[in-house]
């Protein structure tokens, strides 16, 4: 079976498109515009995690669990790392039931938390 010219060149195209993307990163990479917003996110953060983590000032929670900030300022816990884990939480942390959006808005949060000042 015979490919035509064409689909070679998609092909080409494709894969040098590919391999131009640093690291094969994809467009929803940390570096694209947030879709959350960050004071829903906060309002959430505070109704649902306050009971177990300091979500903004000193006394805006508990410190049974790792603050916020802590978490934002975590390389590690990059946007990517948060819609994963808010998606499948798992214990010691309340298995919550959480729609894109509202993660997202999370998301945006804790990148407002990450930022200087």
């Amino acid at each position: 079976m015979r490919h035509s010219p064409r689909i070679g060149l998609l092909l080409a195209g494709l894969l040098l498109a590919i391999s131009a993307s640093p690291s094969g990163a994809s467009e929803t990479s940390d570096a694209a515009p947030l879709a959350g917003d960050d004071s829903r996110g906060e309002a959430l953060a505070r109704h649902w995690c306050a009971g177990c983590h300091l979500v903004g000032g000193p006394n805006s929670g508990t410190d049974a669990a790792p603050p916020f900030r802590t978490i934002a300022r975590n390389p590690s816990k990059d946007a990517a790392f948060l819609r994963s884990f808010l998606t499948h939480p798992h214990p010691p942390m309340a298995a919550l039931s959480l729609s894109r959006a509202e993660i997202e808005d999370l998301v945006a949060y804790f990148h407002r938390l990450s930022l200087p000042g």
